[in-house]
C-alpha cells in the first residue's frame, strides 16, 4: 500500500497491482477499495491497476476533495486512465472535468438525472448508521437504492436475515467500513443532480458500462450520459447486476475494460 499526501495534506493511500500502463480504480460507495482486487488481478498482465482507498474520506467527504485525491494519485503514478464503479463512476466523471484524462470507463455511474435517484431511504439509513445498527443500515441501503436486483424487493426483515446469513467475515467488513461515508457521499450525488448536460464538455474518451439487471434509474442515467458526452460508447452486459465489478462478475467487466483501455 502506497501512502502520499493529497492537496489538502490528508494522507491517502492506494494499492498497485500488475505491470503496464496505469489505470486508477475508484470503487463504489458501498464497498471498501479492497473489494476491487479481483478486478485488478484480471487486468494485471497488461496494466498496473492502482486501487484508491476512498475510505480515508469519512467525516470530510466532498466531490472536490475526492477528485483532488484522484488527481494526486494520477500525478504520482503517471496514469491517464480512470475506472469508476457507481459513485466512483461519478467521481471519475467529475475528475475528468478538472484534470486531463485520456480514457474513462464507468460501470453504472451514480449520476442522478432529474431527481430519479431514490432518496426517501436516507433518513432511516442515517439514523441506523449513527446508532451503530450496521445490519439495519446495510439492509436499508440495499432496499433503498435497489442495487441487488430482485433481492432489493424483499421485505426489510428478510433482507437483514439474508445479509446476516450470507455476508460474513472480510467481505461483510468491507461493506461495514464504508457506512460512515455514505450519508455525505449521497448528499453530494444528489447535489449534482442535473439533466446530464454538466458533462457535455467532457473531453475523455468514455466507455459507459451497464448490467442488464442493474437499477433502472442508473441504466437511464448511463443512456443520458451517452447522449451528452461527445466521445462516448454505451455497452450493456447481459445478465449482470450492479455489483458485477466488485463481486459477481469482475472477469467480465475486466474483459470490457481491457479492450477499451488497450485500443
Amino acid at each position: 500500500m502506497t501512502k502520499l499526501a493529497s492537496a489538502d495534506g490528508t494522507l491517502i493511500s492506494y494499492e498497485s497491482i500488475g505491470t503496464g500502463p496505469g489505470i486508477v480504480v475508484l470503487g463504489g460507495g458501498r464497498v471498501a477499495g479492497r473489494g476491487y482486487r479481483a478486478l485488478a488481478w484480471y487486468l494485471a498482465d497488461s496494466f498496473t491497476v492502482h486501487v484508491l482507498d476512498r475510505d480515508i474520506r469519512l467525516a470530510d467527504y466532498s466531490i472536490d476533495l475526492v477528485c483532488d485525491d484522484v488527481i494526486t494519485v494520477m500525478a504520482e503514478t503517471g496514469s491517464t486512465r480512470l475506472f469508476g464503479h457507481s459513485s466512483g463512476g461519478l467521481v471519475a466523471l467529475e475528475t475528468a472535468l478538472r484534470h486531463p484524462v485520456e480514457k474513462l470507463a464507468a460501470y453504472e455511474p451514480a449520476v442522478s438525472v432529474n431527481g430519479e435517484l431514490p432518496r426517501d431511504w436516507l433518513p432511516a439509513f442515517e439514523r441506523a448508521v449513527a446508532e451503530g445498527r450496521t445490519l439495519e443500515a446495510l439492509a436499508r441501503q440495499i432496499k433503498g437504492l435497489k442495487v441487488a436486483g430482485p433481492f432489493s424487493e424483499l421485505p426489510l426483515w428478510l433482507i437483514k436475515t439474508m445479509i446476516a446469513l450470507t455476508l460474513r467475515g472480510e467481505r461483510r467488513q468491507g461493506y461495514v467500513d464504508v457506512l460512515p461515508r455514505v450519508p455525505a457521499e449521497m448528499r453530494e450525488v444528489l447535489r449534482l443532480d442535473s439533466d446530464g448536460l454538466r458533462y457535455r464538455d467532457a473531453a475523455a474518451e468514455t466507455l459507459l458500462l451497464t448490467g442488464q439487471r442493474g437499477p433502472a434509474y442508473l441504466l437511464n442515467a448511463a443512456a443520458v450520459l451517452n447522449d451528452v458526452i461527445p466521445a462516448s460508447r454505451l455497452v450493456e452486459l447481459p445478465g449482470l447486476t450492479h455489483d458485477a465489478p466488485n463481486d459477481s462478475a469482475p472477469a467480465l467487466v475486466a474483459q470490457e475494460m481491457r479492450g477499451f483501455f488497450a485500443a
